[in-house]
C-alpha cells in the first residue's frame, strides 16, 4: 500500500527510518540537520553547480542547447529521461546509484545527483513526484519499506539543497509497476522523478 510521505520524515536518516536501520545497512546515519551532513551537501552541491557549468561550456562548444547537453550528461550516468507531452519522467536505477542492498548513494554518482537537482529546478515551477521501486527482495512489508529509503534518499537531495518539501511527494510501492518483465532488468528497481515542465 502506497502512501505520501511528507518530507519532514526525510529522516531517512533518523526516527522511525531507524527502527528498521537493521534490515537496510547505510540508514543508521546521522541527523540530516546536523552540522557536519549540511556541509556534506554543501560540498555535493557545489560539485553538481560546477558539473552543471561543465556541461554548458560544451554544449556551447557542440551548437546544443544547454537542456540537450544536461539530460544527455544525465543519461550518460544511468539516468532515462523522457517526455510525454509536458510530461518528465526520469528513472535512476538503483542498482547503479546504490551500494547494494543500502540507502547509501555511490559516491562517483553524487555529483550527476546533484545536477539531477539543477536540472528539476530550472525545468518545474509546480510539485515533483519522487517514487520508489524494489526488486524482489522476499517479504513484501521490506519491499515496501525499501522502495520508500530510497525515494526518501532522492528526495532528500533535492531537499538539502533547498526545495521546499511542501513541493515534494514522496512514495514507496515496492515491487508494483515493473519497468521490464525481465526479471534482471536494470530498471526494475529504481526512483522515478515525476514533474511537469514550465511553459
Amino acid at each position: 500500500m502506497s502512501k505520501t510521505i511528507r518530507l519532514g520524515m526525510i529522516s531517512l536518516l533518523a526516527c522511525s527510518v531507524c527502527a528498521h536501520a537493521a534490515n537496510f545497512p547505510g540508514t543508521s546515519i546521522d541527523d540530516p540537520n546536523s552540522h557536519g551532513r549540511l556541509q556534506l551537501f554543501k560540498r555535493l552541491h557545489d560539485e553538481g553547480k560546477s558539473l552543471l557549468d561543465g556541461v554548458s561550456e560544451k554544449a556551447h562548444e557542440l551548437g546544443l542547447t544547454k537542456e540537450s547537453s544536461v539530460i544527455h550528461a544525465l543519461e550518460s550516468s544511468g539516468m532515462k529521461v523522457s517526455f510525454l507531452g509536458d510530461q518528465v519522467t526520469v528513472l535512476i536505477p538503483t542498482a547503479l546509484f546504490f551500494t547494494p542492498e543500502t540507502t547509501n548513494i555511490r559516491e562517483e554518482q553524487k555529483a550527476a545527483l546533484n545536477l539531477l537537482y539543477e536540472f528539476v529546478k530550472g525545468s518545474t515551477q509546480g510539485s515533483i513526484q519522487v517514487i520508489g521501486y524494489s526488486e524482489n527482495l522476499g517479504r513484501k512489508d521490506r519491499q515496501m519499506q525499501f522502495s520508500e529509503y530510497v525515494a526518501r534518499a532522492i528526495a532528500g537531495i533535492f531537499w538539502v539543497n533547498g526545495m521546499s518539501e511542501s513541493n515534494m511527494q514522496v512514495h514507496g510501492h515496492g515491487t508494483q509497476k515493473q519497468y521490464s518483465d525481465q526479471a534482471d532488468s536494470l530498471y526494475n528497481a529504481r526512483v522515478e522523478v515525476h514533474f511537469t515542465r514550465k511553459g
